[in-house]
């Protein structure tokens, strides 16, 4: 079930790349950057060789962000279903299990859905009737080779339909507490098909998501206020 929802994030993805390069948006990108913790509960690999030597397993814990432009206009019209994507750049996702790094940079989306189920779709909502959920989803992409994608996938579902109110785009850190799951799946996987073999597969819980904070006007004046104090004084003092 999982497997298909990674191919169905990818294809997503791929969809949103080629949507968005057809649009053209004079707003001005406001970035922004959401911490985020985590626990490994499973490791698995296909390779012969573990690629991590016995480094990465059940209880790791993972931190790392993801920074995105909260001006990114919604590529899917229905509004129900909010599909956001940055190409890269400063816009990516990073994640750290002990020593070991793991950066996204060929791209990012950001999936909103509310009250959003599958089955026949509704052209109004973007949505159908069946197994509907409350959905944020975090995915982001590394094309590491012709023939190797690594992705970083975070999930957050409410089976109640009580967290979300609408498809926009947040610009504050979801309550995890509002959602009946909060996981996700740091996977590599090898073949161009996406249906070869997985270097690795990393399943986690997350544990924290907060926004990362950023000074006000205010102190920027303040600190280059005393800079310029300090060199007043260093000058008089010579």
């Amino acid at each position: 079930m999982l497997t298909k929802i990674i191919r169905k994030a990818l294809g997503c993805f791929v969809a949103s790349l080629m949507t968005l390069a057809l649009m053209v948006s004079t707003a001005q990108a406001v970035p922004t950057t959401f911490d985020f913790t985590a626990t490994v509960t499973d490791y698995s690999t296909d390779l012969s060789t573990d690629p991590f030597a016995g480094t990465i397993g059940v209880g790791n814990s993972i931190s790392g962000y993801y920074t995105f432009d909260t001006a990114a206009p919604d590529s899917n019209p229905g509004t129900g279903f909010g599909n956001y994507y940055w190409p890269g750049g400063a816009f990516t996702v990073h994640a750290e299990i002990g020593s070991h790094t793991f950066d996204y940079h060929t791209g990012l989306q950001i999936i909103v859905e509310d009250d959003c189920g599958y089955g026949s779709i509704d052209p109004t909502t973007g949505c159908g009737p069946v197994n509907k959920i409350d959905l944020y989803q975090v995915h982001g992409i590394e094309h590491e080779s012709t023939d190797i994608t690594n992705q970083f996938l975070m999930f957050l579902v409410d089976d109640n339909l009580n967290a979300l109110d609408n498809d926009s785009l947040l610009l504050t850190p979801p309550l995890l507490s509002a959602f009946t799951r909060t996981d996700g799946t740091i996977v590599s996987m090898e073949d161009s098909t996406y249906g070869g073999i997985y270097r690795y597969w990393i399943d986690y819980d997350l544990t924290s998501l907060t926004m990362r904070s950023v000074p006000e006007p205010a102190t920027f004046l303040l600190l280059g206020a005393g800079l310029v104090g300090l060199g007043f004084t260093r000058r008089k003092n010579t």
